[in-house]
């Protein structure tokens, strides 16, 4: 078989290519040699492959030499690139190379083959190589070979690649693009990234980029990230961006990254920048942000802040987070931080914060605190819970702790639940314990949760809970739920009020009695 090689020109990095019979090569050093060795023998043959400039013959030159006067010296002809001359333009058909390529025996050596292409295209040549895949049946393909042509696309002119990308019809495909073409602004500059993003028009493919950039830029440039955010219209995809860049921004300067948030119009983005300064800022120093919080904002984001500091310096530091509490005014944002606080004490430590439960006065926010703490501790250990409730005043303080812990523990085992609630003296914490049980285990047992129901002493909670078991077991059996209710022992009227709360709309009309007015 015959050797011929050919010398290629990459207009892209100016690196020179090998072409051996069809096949493309990117020559190391033995590769060269070996091919500048088979060029000097074909030249000492008398037959150089594929001469650059054909050496003219002696006639020619003879001719050349009698039509000049002798009287002046001959005009020499400019001197020629060897390499330009075997430029994409002159000796490079792109369809024919498609056509090889495409017929590659398989799929990774036809996607090879594209990628090698590229290398050899000017930027005229990429529309229509990505129509000649566009519209190859190559439909698996067709992904990695339009990879490959868009990289090397938006290495000479990104505009165009970016916008010819917007432009793929496959919304997978496309995404994959958005991907690929994201690194090339890696290797631009802040300002040259923040420039070219500018050009682009509003959709997908400016939004993925931007994503990406943002966050980049906030770590080196974060006023000109604040650029490009402003930039974008109100929107979802602008809470995003404000999200990205905050939470960036903010782990490196979080001071000057939520006086930017707080230039921001109210709306969602401006409540999104505050939660993911705050989170960050809390997590490097909660004091600071605690202070902050406290000397900058006022009214109800100063309420809010100041509950998410709570809520975050507890997880971390509970101690300290509690002596910053309580040097708050008193108010809905102190009770609220204070429970957020309390949260912390009752997952890490139940026994401390029953401590300071009991050194609480008494009132609405101790009731909070005890139902959260007899919540967490009856969910992961009821033998010492139960043993603490015992300890706890007669109240609305038991009476919600004990409602919290038969919670947790009748989703456990209502058995076990509903044993213990037998021994339960009658009561106002008896009545709160049955109302809990009674919401957990009418879904799966409403005829044992309904006997359970009709045993609480206040008549209202009674009431409330007949009704809610009632609803669950019509909507499980509504004919034994109507038996039931026919054959009670309760008033007419309570049997008229359960009915009425049953049918409220049309809706649960058909819903619960099958389309038939309830009687």
């Amino acid at each position: 078989m015959r050797i011929q090689p050919h010398l290629l020109w990459n207009f892209r990095d100016s690196r020179v290519f090998v072409k051996v019979n069809n096949y493309f090569v990117r020559p190391g050093i033995i590769k060269i040699l070996l091919v500048c060795l088979s060029l000097a023998a074909s030249y000492l043959a008398g037959n150089f492959l594929n001469p650059l400039v054909k050496k003219p013959s002696n006639k020619t030159v003879a001719i050349a030499k009698s039509s000049t006067p002798a009287s002046s010296p001959a005009k020499l002809a400019p001197a020629v690139n060897p390499i330009r001359q075997l430029s994409p333009i002159e000796k490079f058909n792109l369809s024919q190379e498609l056509d090889t390529a495409f017929k590659e025996p398989t799929a990774s050596k036809r996607i090879r083959a594209i990628a090698r292409i590229v290398y050899f295209l000017d930027e005229a040549g990429f529309p229509l190589l990505i129509d000649i895949i566009e519209s190859s049946a190559l439909d698996l393909e067709k992904s990695p070979m339009l990879i490959s042509a868009f990289r090397a696309w938006a290495d000479l002119n990104p505009q165009a690649a970016l916008l010819a990308a917007d432009r793929i019809p496959s919304d997978r495909t496309r995404k994959d693009l958005y991907d690929a073409l994201a690194e090339h602004f890696n290797k631009l500059t802040p300002s040259e990234s923040l420039l070219l993003l500018m050009q682009l028009p509003i959709g997908d493919l400016r939004n993925q980029i931007s994503l990406d950039q943002i966050s980049r830029l906030a770590q080196s440039d974060p006023l000109q990230a604040t650029l490009l955010v402003n930039s974008f219209p109100t929107s979802d995809f602008k809470t995003e961006a404000v999200k990205t860049l905050s939470s960036t921004w903010a782990e490196k300067d979080p001071m000057n990254a939520m006086q930017w948030a707080q230039s921001l119009p109210q709306g969602r983005a401006r409540m999104t920048a505050f939660n993911e300064i705050t989170q960050q800022w809390c997590k490097a120093d909660p004091a600071a942000a605690a202070q902050y919080v406290a000397s900058s904002f006022n009214g109800r984001e100063s309420n809010r802040l100041t509950i998410e500091v709570a809520s975050l310096w507890g997880k971390k530091d509970p101690n300290s987070a509690l002596a910053w509490v309580r040097t708050l005014p008193p108010g809905s944002a102190y009770d609220q931080a204070f429970l957020n606080v309390f949260n912390s004490y009752s997952q890490k430590n139940p026994q401390e914060a029953s401590a300071i439960l009991l050194s609480m006065p008494a009132g609405t926010l101790q009731v909070s605190a005890a139902s959260r703490l007899a919540s967490q501790w009856g969910r992961s250990d009821i033998t010492n819970a139960l043993a603490w409730l015992s300890t706890t005043p007669i109240g609305a303080t038991r009476d919600a702790a004990t409602s919290s812990i038969v919670s947790q523990w009748s989703r456990k085992d209502a058995y076990e639940a509903s044993r213990w609630l037998q021994n339960l003296p009658p009561g106002s914490s008896r009545d709160s314990a049955i109302l809990s049980f009674t919401r957990n285990v009418a879904g799966n047992d409403p005829s044992g949760a309904m006997e359970w129901a009709v045993t609480i002493g206040d008549e209202k909670q009674r009431l409330s809970a007949v009704q809610q078991v009632a609803r669950r077991w019509f909507q499980k059996d509504a004919t034994a739920a109507e038996n039931w209710l026919s054959q009670s022992s309760l008033s007419e009227e309570e049997r008229s009020n359960i009915r009425t709360s049953l049918r409220p709309t049309t809706s649960v009309r058909r819903r619960y009695w099958g389309g038939r007015t309830a009687p």
